[in-house]
């Protein structure tokens, strides 16, 4: 690949605001930022991380509701089944099964979702990448 400006020169990098090839002449970004062949497609690039960063820490904060939800329905079920099993209502055995069969189904989503949120959060802390614009 050559360079988008210097058509004689080898592409060391490609933009990543972009995509075009970049020579050693036109690339403007440091070691540890992604390649950029202007402030331009800089700014676009750090917008896009940040937007990236937001839209992450949302669906763990989604996450963590979610799991919180699910857990206290979970637990409101068992402790409505365990009532009715003990209050030994016969024409209530039903909804105490039910109860309890609910609180199991709710307990494994609620799990799910707290798995879920401790492996996004482990996911924004451990990488750095920077999508494409």
């Amino acid at each position: 690949m050559k360079c988008a400006l210097h058509p004689v020169a080898d592409a060391i990098a490609v933009c990543q605001g972009c995509g075009r090839g970049i020579c050693s002449q036109c690339i403007i970004s440091a070691n540890d930022e992604p390649a950029s062949c202007s402030s331009l497609c800089s700014s676009r690039i750090n917008k896009a991380a940040s937007a990236t960063n937001a839209l992450q820490s949302r669906a763990r904060l989604s996450a963590i509701v979610t799991a919180i939800f699910c857990l206290g329905s979970g637990a409101v079920f068992a402790l409505m089944g365990i009532l009715v099993w003990l209050e030994n209502i016969q024409k209530f055995w039903r909804l105490a099964i039910f109860s309890c069969l609910l609180s199991i189904i709710f307990f494994v989503i609620g799990l799910l979702y707290a798995r879920l949120a401790r492996r996004r959060a482990g996911e924004g802390e451990n990488e750095n990448r920077t999508p494409l614009a």
